[in-house]
């Protein structure tokens, strides 16, 4: 798919490989890709809207992608089934499947959680994002949850997780 082959180019330009970056640059032009001053976005079904939770997600997938294959992440899958993030079939398949690379296993995962936010694009679904990533021990990926929290505007509240925007002033 052509969100595939953009994940794929995003991959590439990260290498050192010069001449590869060299293709991916132009494989991106081609498919419609815009720089939006953070990271590369697709200009194809986002929002304009720079506070569209997928519009938050695509800018940080690079980067969570490489804190995501780091090995003190292993028990993420396990906590996005848990919050309903992924199906099971998903951390089934990683589990089960050999020769998959760390990398290649933190890709499946970003693109589930990419499929969800593009049929819903609900901050719910990246809030709860926030919370699984916020858990783990890798310090890159609570960094990006506290970034993602804070441009959507949640605060935390000691248990989970509360929209500022449902909050009231009404005590009772």
């Amino acid at each position: 798919t052509p969100e595939t082959l953009e994940t794929f180019c995003l991959v590439v330009k990260k290498q050192e490989n010069q001449g590869l970056k060299k293709i991916a640059g132009k494989m991106l032009k081609e498919l419609g890709s815009i720089q939006d001053g953070v990271g590369l976005v697709s200009s194809r079904n986002l929002t304009t809207d720079s506070k569209s939770p997928l519009t938050m997600f695509v800018r940080h997938m690079c980067e969570m992608l490489d804190a995501i294959s780091d090995p003190d992440t292993e028990r993420l899958p396990n906590d996005l089934t848990s919050a309903n993030l992924i199906p099971y079939s998903i951390k089934d398949d990683l589990i089960s499947t050999k020769g998959l690379s760390r990398y290649q296993k933190a890709s499946k995962l970003l693109n589930e959680i990419e499929r969800s936010l593009r049929n819903l694009n609900t901050p719910e679904i990246l809030e709860t994002l926030c919370v699984v990533l916020k858990k783990q021990e890798n310090q890159a990926l609570k960094r990006m949850a506290g970034e993602m929290l804070k441009e959507l505007g949640s605060i935390q509240d000691g248990v989970g997780l509360v929209s500022s925007t449902n909050l009231t002033t009404d005590s009772k």
